[in-house]
């Protein structure tokens, strides 16, 4: 074979090489684009129209809206004891008995000095009207009558007061004495809580106080029950603190299945305005990133993203304003493993009615 025809074979066999690479880049193209679309599994609710409420959330310890600490007014042993811890017990109980024996003797004394100066005081009297003796002689012996009748009067209280009574009604907290004690004048003997009302005592931030007056609803969650607890806002100081510039707000509450108890950990919202027919979605659609709001539609197998507006939120819900219909569905899960455009498959559409 000449060089010539040598070369042309060669030109040839090259030429024929890059139609085949070509045609085989060719094919691998189309079968990337022949490759099958991924659908994502998701779960949806659709849009409800209903309330919301806007509210202030906060910590606070329950506190009992009357209590008393009852303390011994005189010294004495007590000699018994009527009630115990648990016991519900009425204003003017008696709670227990100190020892009467010297109370009752300083009584019966003070009593005897004081119908001595009485007899004086009388004598005094009718002499006093014949100018028989002074008026400084008269003054002298009223006065003397006078303080007689305070120390009998206190001699009575006194022994009054040996019998510890409740102040008010409520339940024995705890009872600090047992038979036999000395017990001192002004030490604890029982500790009274009424538990009919109880307090919580909460701080609002001052910007947040113009929106809140008397008589406002609140809803009160305690570990120890399932379901909230309402009160009303009972009082508002109107003193900002300096330190923490916040303002102490009282809550009352009624609690009629005595679940309630001094000192127990409440989770306080109060109510300051309601949304009423709003769109509302569940709180786990909306998605917050940077400065942006927004949801996962779904029409017809894709997800939709759009920005919306909000307004109000609680635990479960959040108010949409404006970005959505009525009749969306949004996406509850799945949605943050998606992109706008994405295909989706319904497991599950919860139908809110």
């Amino acid at each position: 074979m000449s060089q010539r025809a040598q070369l042309l074979a060669a030109i040839t066999i090259t030429v024929s090489s890059i139609f085949i690479l070509s045609g085989c880049s060719e094919a691998k193209s189309e079968i990337v684009v022949a490759e099958e679309v991924v659908t994502i599994p998701v779960i949806a609710e659709t849009v409800v129209i209903g309330n919301i409420n806007a509210t202030y959330g906060t910590t606070a310890s329950l506190e009992a809206a009357e209590e008393a600490a009852v303390a011994a007014r005189v010294s004495g042993v007590v000699t018994s004891i009527m009630v115990e811890e648990g016991d519900y017990v009425e204003a003017g109980q008696v709670l227990a008995q100190l020892e009467v024996d010297r109370l009752t003797l300083e009584l019966k004394q003070a009593s005897a000095n004081l119908n001595k100066q009485a007899n004086d005081l009388r004598r005094q009297e009718k002499m006093y009207e014949q100018n028989l003796v002074s008026s400084e002689e008269y003054d002298r012996i009223r006065y003397q009558y006078e303080a007689q009748k305070a120390a009998t009067d206190l001699a009575s209280l006194n022994l009054e007061y040996a019998t510890i009574r409740a102040p008010i009604s409520g339940v024995v907290a705890v009872r600090y004495i047992k038979e036999g004690n000395l017990l001192k004048q002004n030490s604890p003997a029982f500790h009274i809580t009424d538990l009919s009302e109880l307090h919580a005592i909460i701080h609002l931030p001052e910007s947040e106080k113009a929106a809140l007056v008397e008589g406002q609803l609140a809803h009160v969650m305690v570990e120890a029950a399932k379901y909230p607890f309402s009160g009303n806002v009972l009082r508002i100081s109107p003193i900002v603190d300096k330190d923490s510039g916040t303002v102490r707000v009282t809550v009352s509450l009624k609690d009629k299945q005595n679940v309630l108890r001094p000192g127990m950990f409440s989770r306080v919202s109060i109510i300051y305005d309601t949304h009423l027919q709003t769109m509302l979605v569940p709180k786990e659609s909306v998605l917050l990133q940077d400065d942006e709001v927004s949801v996962y539609v779904v029409e017809e197998g894709i997800a939709h993203k759009r920005n919306v507006s909000i307004g109000f939120s609680n635990t479960t819900s959040v108010e949409i304003l404006a970005g959505i219909d009525t009749n969306d569905i949004v996406i509850t899960k799945g949605q943050r493993n998606i992109k706008d455009e994405a295909n989706v498959e319904l497991i599950n559409t919860i139908a809110n009615l």
